[in-house]
């Protein structure tokens, strides 16, 4: 799922999937988890952030330019468990100036 305030900030949830609702959660804990997403972003720079979900800190931030209009395919870094993906725009395409 993806919270969007387009143009400004988009926000989405990276859950580990876990069997029904497990008696003893500590053994499902995932570490070292990797995903692959997707976004539909239009030309422009943008700031990744990757937050903890249980204590909010930001445990990555990643610089990403899209080039063109369409999807943006994303390795996320290794994480452990649940994880928050931020996307801040930094400069739309439009905004960005080129040197000949």
């Amino acid at each position: 799922h993806t919270l969007a305030s387009p143009g400004v900030a988009y926000v989405t949830y990276l859950h580990v999937p876990l069997p029904e609702k497990p008696a003893a959660l500590q053994e499902l804990l995932r570490e070292n988890q990797s995903a692959q997403i997707s976004v539909a972003l239009p030309p422009g720079q943008y700031q990744l952030a990757l937050h903890d979900t249980k204590t909010g800190d930001r445990l990555a931030a990643i610089k990403i330019e899209q080039n063109r209009q369409g999807d943006y395919p994303l390795e996320i870094p290794r994480f452990s468990n649940d994880i928050v993906v931020t996307f801040t725009v930094l400069q739309f395409a439009a905004s960005v100036s080129s040197s000949p």
